[in-house]
């Protein structure tokens, strides 16, 4: 109430009083009733859904139906940029659906985790065929990953237009494999299922956000805006969704906003990503390390590990989980050696081979887990 009172005293600049709010987050929504935090007259008119991500809690919220058409033009946007001017089939590898795709012209094609692909590559195949112009295939950053893997041990593919990934970060080596085995294209998207589409990745391979959709801050760790060309925390503010707005929202991703326009002509800013905070392995002493550093160690010896996962059980302790492929013997001392370069000369590193890696609840895959 005061904050407000302040506003309404001094008001200026819309972007500076923003600030007069506290930043929020899942947690601040924990425990209460939606008549505190939605306008109950539009829950009527709204889609509820939850959203689990990499943690595995379930956080329930209201999307309203301005929203539900707005995602349709902004996913549209998405394909348009990626498809050089055209609109091009999408086939979209999904564990549910996501709003803003046309069902006349996207076809879904459900899995449950990037491990269901080698079992079903032969639908996934059969549904590329039967379409007869290269379209875009769209789904997890690693599931797009776990298929170029079985294509590179020689599954004959159709060719396709460009893929497109979401919902995780990936590393340089793994966007090369990927346009090397497809021979085409490979783009990001920034989405959150609460927040819907944030940005696209355009032919210059920057990420320009949606700003009529949402305003996005990046912010120091006592929530004070950062110039541009500064990394801190992303906050975002959405605009259009009425019956459950989310203000100045911590997604608990890392990034800063580029100084300097993107050659493509698009006015809209671009911003560069630098992980999600929850993939930050913290070593202790100060020393972090983001996952993104340590995944193409695992990517060099994929002939040796089919599947990862980190588990960290103490600053400098560190069970590794894989799923061994068919050199892992041969290899798993020099991986070991280089990953404990990458970590820590004192990391002390346990290996576990397992048959299988649950993802979290999203489908997406759980590359790492603090567990203390």
């Amino acid at each position: 109430q005061n904050q407000l009172q302040t506003y309404e005293r001094d008001k200026g600049d819309p972007v500076d009083q923003l600030q007069l709010l506290p930043i929020s987050s899942k947690s601040t929504y924990a425990g209460r009733e939606a008549s505190e935090f939605t306008n109950v007259d539009e829950l009527t008119r709204s889609h509820q859904d939850f959203t689990s991500g990499s943690t595995g809690r379930p956080f329930g919220y209201y999307f309203g139906w301005r929203s539900e058409l707005r995602c349709f033009a902004f996913c549209e946007r998405t394909f348009y940029a990626v498809g050089h001017g055209f609109r091009h089939n999408v086939i979209s590898m999904r564990a549910r659906h996501r709003i803003g795709f046309i069902f006349y012209r996207h076809v879904m094609f459900y899995l449950a985790a990037s491990a269901d692909i080698q079992y079903r590559l032969a639908e996934l195949l059969a549904t590329l065929r039967v379409r007869t112009h290269p379209v875009i295939l769209y789904g997890y950053t690693s599931w797009i990953v776990e298929l170029a893997k079985q294509v590179r041990k020689g599954v004959s593919m159709p060719s396709v237009f460009a893929l497109v990934a979401t919902g995780e970060g990936i590393g340089a080596r793994d966007r090369q494999m990927i346009e090397d085995v497809f021979q085409a294209p490979f783009y990001t998207t920034y989405a959150t299922r609460e927040l819907g589409w944030l940005g696209f990745e355009c032919e210059k391979k920057r990420m320009h956000v949606n700003e009529e959709w949402a305003y996005l801050e990046i912010v120091d760790a006592q929530g004070r805006r950062l110039p541009d060309g500064q990394e801190g925390r992303i906050v975002v503010t959405t605009f259009d969704n009425t019956v459950m707005p989310f203000i100045r929202y911590d997604i608990g991703d890392r990034g800063s906003i580029e100084v300097d326009a993107c050659s493509c002509g698009r006015p809209l800013r671009t911003i560069t990503f630098s992980g999600r905070q929850s993939d930050i392995i913290d070593l202790g002493d100060g020393h972090t390390l983001s996952l993104l550093d340590i995944s193409p160690l695992f990517d060099a010896y994929w002939d040796a590990v089919h599947q990862y996962q980190i588990v960290q059980t103490a600053p400098l302790d560190f069970t590794l989980r894989i799923i061994p492929g068919p050199s892992f013997y041969d290899r798993r001392e020099a991986l070991q050696n280089r990953i404990r370069r990458s970590l820590h000369p004192n990391a002390r590193l346990e290996w576990e081979t397992v048959d299988r890696i649950e993802p979290a609840k999203s489908g997406k895959a759980l590359y790492y887990i603090k567990a203390f």
